[in-house]
């Protein structure tokens, strides 16, 4: 089976990150995956609801909160919320007080849903702490959060055979 995977950044390294990190497991035993990448908000949302329209959609995907000059993943995360049913891992720097504003209402309808999921706070990081390339990067944040990120996969994209 293929497992689908939405990427929705604006960054290019962070493209490239999840690329070379997703492509290499991908050759492994929990793989193919078939990634699809975005660089803006509409274009994640509109990739997603063509993927349900014929019935394959995406079993994950990743939305940058932030992604200039268009509608980012909040934005995103807003249009396709009714359909969120997980599993899903959301993972929040203490310090970006608007995307946590979100969070709240955004639990709500996942548990409205029935979804099953998973959030993380960083104590003292800030929007992008896992995004070497800024100084807002945090490195003791973004290595749990990555590790985090990793175990989810093993638990969420692997055959039940192995």
């Amino acid at each position: 089976m293929i497992v689908r995977i939405l990427i929705a950044d604006d960054e290019a390294p962070m493209r490239r990150l999840y690329a070379q990190v997703l492509e290499k497991a991908s050759a492994g035993p929990h793989g193919p995956y078939d990634l699809v990448f975005c660089d803006q908000g509409e274009a994640a949302v509109a990739a997603a609801r063509e993927a349900a329209d014929n019935h394959d959609p995406f079993a994950m995907a990743f939305l940058d909160v932030r992604m200039p000059p268009g509608r980012g993943g909040l934005w995103a995360a807003e249009e396709l919320r009714a359909n969120v049913r997980g599993p899903l891992m959301l993972q929040f720097g203490s310090l970006d007080k608007r995307v946590n504003a979100t969070w709240p209402d955004y639990e709500k309808t996942l548990k409205a849903n029935g979804a099953e999921y998973v959030a993380y706070v960083y104590e003292d990081a800030n929007h992008g702490f896992h995004n070497d390339t800024t100084p807002r990067y945090d490195e003791a944040a973004a290595e749990l959060a990555w590790s985090r990120t990793i175990e989810f996969f093993k638990e969420h994209l692997m055959d039940d055979t192995d």
